[in-house]
């Protein structure tokens, strides 16, 4: 993991202690959303074992995922091959600091969980995020609403919680987003092992014209 930054590292380090570390089912918000709109090209940002993409390509979606783990990559790339779903493709990379990991714009791009240490890091990556999407496509951020024990690797407490009134408020000083779904809403977290658990999403969904 020499050649991984300290934050992959992390990441890295988590995936492989487990064979697998997530569900395996698309995120409920996701499939809401992507049923309301025509298939188009969709990118997943930090997408884990690829879950929300291989159900995007399944319903007709040319479908990226990226995420800094390689091992989180190899299981989402195994799993779309036997699958047989050329639609879903993956890669591994941080796209805030790799321009060409991600060519082109899209109809869709999607982030769940993903949660920057720091306030300038939050609207860096809402930045980006927004720069990914094509006019007239949308956005779908999802967050943590209230502070979730133990959820990043390599610390002792979870990420900080995000109010996503102020996401809204950073994307319309950054673009010409326009909101759809703002708000915090019960969200179903699918643990690997079947259990379920209630958590507190903070979603902002809305389209880039």
């Amino acid at each position: 993991m020499t050649d991984l930054s300290p934050q992959a590292e992390e990441w890295e380090r988590r995936y492989q202690t487990r064979s697998q570390l997530w569900s395996g089912r698309p995120q409920p918000t996701l499939v809401e959303v992507a049923e309301s709109l025509p298939p188009g090209r969709s990118v997943d940002l930090g997408t884990g074992e690829g879950a929300d993409v291989l159900w995007l390509a399944e319903h007709g979606w040319e479908a990226l995922g990226l995420d800094l783990s390689p091992t989180a990559i190899a299981r989402a790339r195994d799993e779309a091959e036997r699958r047989g779903q050329e639609r879903a493709q993956f890669r591994v990379g941080d796209f805030l600091t790799d321009p060409e990991l991600v060519p082109g714009s899209y109809d869709l791009v999607t982030a769940f969980f993903i949660h920057p240490r720091t306030a300038a890091g939050r609207q860096q990556f809402l930045a980006r995020a927004t720069s990914l999407v094509a006019p007239g496509g949308h956005l779908l951020v999802v967050s943590h609403a209230r502070e979730v024990k133990g959820t990043n690797p390599g610390i002792g407490h979870g990420p900080s919680p995000v109010d996503p009134a102020e996401d809204e408020r950073l994307l319309r000083s950054q673009s010409s987003f326009r909101p759809i779904r703002v708000g915090v809403e019960a969200g179903l977290f699918l643990r690997a092992d079947g259990t379920r658990e209630t958590r507190a999403d903070a979603v902002v969904f809305g389209r880039i014209d």
